[in-house]
């Protein structure tokens, strides 16, 4: 078992499980490419001043990352932070806003203690498992634009989960429940026969420019004449990032949702066409 190899909090997939994982990640990310999103594969490795800068407390006690022995790094906890890091020191053009990115990428959680409600065991809280992130950066002119990107993403994230066939619903989160890095956000829950309750599946926030004062990414309109990059009354962008598909928890409720009768699941239409040419190659 797992737990053998690496101890609890753990899980290794396998024949069918393992292509399921597979062919969720290629469904959500060729569903965000639709929509404009560039793909990205990020470091897993990052420092730990990029990871600070996002608003994460890597050295703190209560962290939820791990740090890297006798270095100043981490293991990223979410690809949220390299995509953010990617921009650190950046000068954009307003023409070139919003810049829409898509990563598949390993997270790694401490996950001490028993959050939530009662002590879940599985695939629903592990440290380690694959995840598909939205990040965007957007200008602002009039205040509008990062609300409009949280939209598109928290849209974009209904349909991923609506095609799977799962039953979702949309929780606006209590300022009480932000971390501080969100002016807003959005949680989508699943239906989870086996746990009896909704579970999270995805998250989206709207950082506004918490995270680009402290990454030092601004924007402005191009000043023309000057050999290096100059901005025209230089802002700082805001940033927005969601959870296009956490796979270990889509799994769970995929399964518990699908299965029939006899124990068999019902693979969703929109996976079957990339499940059947994995399974076939």
């Amino acid at each position: 078992s797992a737990a053998k190899c690496s101890g609890e909090r753990s899980y290794y997939l396998k024949r069918e499980a393992a292509l399921l994982e597979i062919s969720l990640v290629q469904y959500a990310m060729n569903k965000a490419v639709e929509k404009g999103f560039i793909p990205v594969i990020t470091p897993d490795i990052i420092n730990t001043d990029i990871a600070d800068r996002c608003g994460f407390q890597p050295r703190s006690h209560s962290t939820q990352m791990y740090s890297l022995a006798n270095e100043d790094k981490c293991l990223s906890a979410t690809a949220e932070i390299p995509l953010a890091g990617m921009y650190l020191d950046e000068k954009i053009f307003l023409h070139d806003l919003p810049i829409k990115l898509v990563a598949f990428g390993r997270c790694f959680r401490v996950e001490t203690g028993n959050r939530g409600k009662g002590r879940i065991t599985g695939l629903y809280r592990v440290h380690q498992f694959s995840k598909v992130e939205l990040f965007g950066l957007t200008a602002n002119e009039d205040g509008t634009e990062s609300e409009a990107l949280l939209n598109e993403i928290v849209s974009l994230q209904k349909e991923i989960h609506t095609e799977l066939g799962l039953h979702c619903r949309v929780l606006d989160m209590p300022t009480t429940q932000l971390g501080a890095t969100a002016y807003r956000k959005y949680d989508i829950e699943a239906w989870m026969p086996g746990l009896k309750r909704y579970g999270e599946v995805t998250s989206a926030s709207n950082c506004t420019d918490y995270q680009s004062q402290r990454l030092n990414i601004i924007y402005g309109k191009a000043a023309f004449g000057h050999k290096k990059k100059k901005l025209i009354d230089p802002k700082y962008v805001h940033t927005v990032n969601g959870t296009a598909c956490a796979i270990p928890r889509t799994i769970i409720a995929l399964l518990e949702t699908h299965q029939k009768e006899d124990g068999s699941f019902a693979l969703p239409d929109v996976l079957s066409t990339s499940f059947r040419s994995i399974n076939t190659a």
